[in-house]
This record gives C-alpha cells, sequence and structure tokens, in this order.
C-alpha cells in the first residue's frame, strides 16, 4: 500500500500547477486518501514553501503547536525554516 500511495501522491502533483488543485487531485484519487494527500502535501509543500497555502486554508488552521492561537502564514514560514535546518 505504500507503494501505491506514492505513486498516487506522485501523480496528483505532477498533473496540476497548484497546491490547492495537487491536494484536489490526491484525496480524489480514491482508496487511502488520507495518505496520499498527506504524501502530496509533503512533497508539493517543500517544493512551493508555505507561502503557497490559500489564503482561505491559512484562516482555517487552529490549534497551531498545541496552542489556541491561529496559525499565520509567518507561523508556517518559521516551522519550515526550522524543519529544513533540523534535516541539514
Amino acid at each position: 500500500w505504500v507503494v501505491h500511495a506514492l505513486q498516487a501522491a506522485w501523480s496528483a502533483i505532477t498533473h496540476a500547477e497548484s497546491l490547492e488543485r495537487r491536494l484536489v487531485l490526491a484525496v480524489r484519487c480514491g482508496n487511502d486518501t488520507d495518505t496520499v494527500a498527506a504524501i502530496a502535501g509533503a512533497l508539493a509543500g517543500a517544493a512551493a514553501g508555505a507561502s503557497s497555502i490559500p489564503d482561505a486554508w491559512r484562516r482555517e488552521l487552529h490549534g497551531w503547536a498545541g496552542s489556541d492561537e491561529v496559525a499565520t502564514a509567518a507561523h508556517l514560514e518559521a516551522w519550515v525554516e526550522r524543519a529544513t535546518a533540523y534535516a541539514r
């Protein structure tokens, strides 16, 4: 199932231009959609950056880092920077 999920995620991110469209394709592929969308989101987000997340989606992110505050693009960008630095 791992190979199938990765293949479906790769197909979704290579057949669309925007992060939103890539994730919609990933979810619509069927089967293990949460895993496929998570993989597609990770790959597409890493390539495009947190700024590619649609504003409407950012407004809906609640409970960021275990708090009651709403996540902002700055929170996401900072997290990506920390995660990238950690991975090096």
